[in-house]
C-alpha cells in the first residue's frame, strides 16, 4: 500500500498516492481536482443553497491530518455563507492508496426556508470508453446487486435519475475503472421526498466530459417552502488499473463463510417488504458477529497468517431498523461502506500479529468490478 505524500505550496495542498494526485483549491478555492494514472480527471464543483452558490462562502476553517501509521490523510474545510441565517458547508476528504472518501455537510438552520438545494457536482474527463450504473431501484430480490447498466460513452448524451446510483463505474480506454459510489445511507440523498420536494440526479455529456449534477431538493409547485435542516452526504471515488486480479489459492488460518452461516431474520436484507437471503452489512447483528469471530482468532495468530471472509455481497436493503430508525419502516441503504469499515477495523486488529484478512466476493457478484474491494491489503 502506498502511503499518501503531502506537499503544501502557496496554500495549496497536493497529495499523491501512486494511483492518483489530489490538488486542493483547484481551479478555485474550495474545489478539488484528482488526476488518475490512466489520464482520467475528476473535478468537483460548488454546492448551492437556494440561490447562494458555495463560491460566496467565507472559509473559516481548514486542516490536514494524517493517521498515526501514515496510511491515510484527511483534508477538511468549512465555509459560511454570510447571508441571512448564515448556512454553513463543510467538506472532509479522506485519502488513501486508491481511494478518496468524501463527506459533505450542508447545515441549514430551521429558520431558513428552503426552495432548492444542490450538493457539489463533479466532472470526469479524459479517455472515457463507457460508463456503467448499478441502480438502487433495480436490485434483485434478496438484496444482491444487479448487472451494471452500461452505456458507450461515444454515443451517450443524457440520463436523469430520481435517486443516485449505488455506484457509477467509469471505464477508461485502457480498461481501468473509476468507481464513484454513494455512501451507505441512500435515504439521506432522497430526503426531499419526506420534506415536500423532489430530487434529481443528472448525468450528461458536456464538452466531451461526463458531468454529474446532484439536485437534492426542489420544492414542488404550490407547496410552501420547507424548514431548513442538516444534510450529511457521503460518497467515494476508488480507482484500479486494469481488471481486478483474482486471489491466489492459499491456506487460511480460519474462514468465515457468509453464505453458510445461519443468519437470523433481522440480519437479512429486506427489499420491497420481502426478506431476502443476503445478510445486510448495515445490520449490527452482522458486524458484531464478524467482530466476535475475528477476536476469537487473535490469540493464535502469527505473522503471515491469513483469515478469510468469503461469499461477501455488499447488498441493498430497505429496513429502517438497520439505520436505528425502526419506526420509519423503509430507509434505503447498502452495505459497501460498512463492509469497508469492518475491513479497516480488522486490519488494525490484525496488524500487531502480522496477520491479515482476505475478503472474497460471492460468485457472480457485480461488486467484483469495484476497485474499493479489488485492492484489499493482504
Amino acid at each position: 500500500m502506498n502511503a499518501p505524500q503531502v506537499s503544501i505550496k502557496d496554500g495549496l495542498a497536493t497529495i499523491a498516492t501512486g494511483s492518483f494526485t489530489y490538488c486542493s483549491d483547484t481551479p478555485q478555492k474550495g474545489l478539488s481536482r484528482i488526476t488518475f494514472d490512466d489520464g482520467l480527471v475528476l473535478e468537483t464543483f460548488y454546492a448551492k443553497i437556494g440561490k447562494m452558490p458555495e463560491s460566496l462562502a467565507v472559509h473559516d476553517k481548514r486542516r490536514i491530518n494524517s493517521s498515526s501509521d501514515g496510511s491515510e490523510v484527511v483534508f477538511g474545510m468549512r465555509g459560511v455563507l454570510p447571508f441571512g441565517s448564515e448556512p454553513a458547508l463543510s467538506h472532509e476528504i479522506s485519502i488513501r492508496s486508491n481511494t478518496l472518501h468524501f463527506v459533505t455537510e450542508l447545515q441549514v438552520r430551521q429558520s431558513q426556508k428552503l426552495e432548492s438545494l444542490s450538493a457539489e457536482s463533479f466532472n470526469v474527463s479524459g479517455p472515457i470508453a463507457r460508463i456503467g450504473l448499478i441502480n438502487a431501484g433495480a436490485p434483485k430480490a434478496g438484496g444482491a446487486l444487479p448487472e451494471p447498466d452500461w452505456h458507450d460513452f461515444a454515443s451517450f448524451d443524457l440520463l436523469e435519475l430520481p435517486e443516485p446510483p449505488l455506484a457509477l463505474l467509469v471505464e477508461s480506454a485502457s480498461g481501468s475503472i473509476l468507481e464513484l459510489s454513494t455512501g451507505e445511507d441512500l435515504w439521506r440523498w432522497t430526503a426531499a421526498l419526506r420534506h415536500g420536494g423532489t430530487c434529481n440526479f443528472i448525468l450528461r455529456k458536456e464538452n466531451g466530459a461526463l458531468k454529474v449534477s446532484k439536485e437534492l431538493f426542489k420544492l414542488k409547485p404550490e407547496t410552501p417552502p420547507a424548514d431548513g435542516w442538516k444534510w450529511r452526504l457521503a460518497w467515494r471515488a476508488s480507482w484500479s488499473k486494469g481488471k481486478p486480479a483474482k486471489s491466489r489459492k492459499r491456506k487460511f488460518k480460519s474462514t468465515f463463510d457468509m453464505a453458510d452461516f445461519e443468519w437470523p431474520e433481522p440480519a437479512l436484507c429486506v427489499v420491497g417488504g420481502k426478506i431476502g437471503k443476503q445478510p445486510c452489512f448495515s445490520s449490527q447483528i452482522v458486524i458484531n458477529t464478524l467482530k466476535k469471530w475475528l477476536r476469537t482468532q487473535l490469540a493464535d495468530l502469527s505473522k503471515g497468517d491469513v483469515l478469510l471472509l468469503s461469499n461477501v455481497e455488499p447488498s441493498y436493503c430497505e429496513s429502517a431498523s438497520d439505520q436505528d430508525r425502526p419506526k420509519l419502516g423503509v430507509l434505503p441503504h447498502w452495505g459497501l461502506e460498512p463492509l469497508l469499515e469492518f475491513r479497516d477495523w480488522a486490519t488494525r486488529q490484525l496488524e500487531p500479529s502480522g496477520a491479515s484478512l482476505l475478503i472474497t466476493l460471492r460468485k457472480g457478484s457485480k461488486a467484483e468490478l469495484f476497485p474499493s474491494l479489488a485492492n484489499i491489503p493482504e
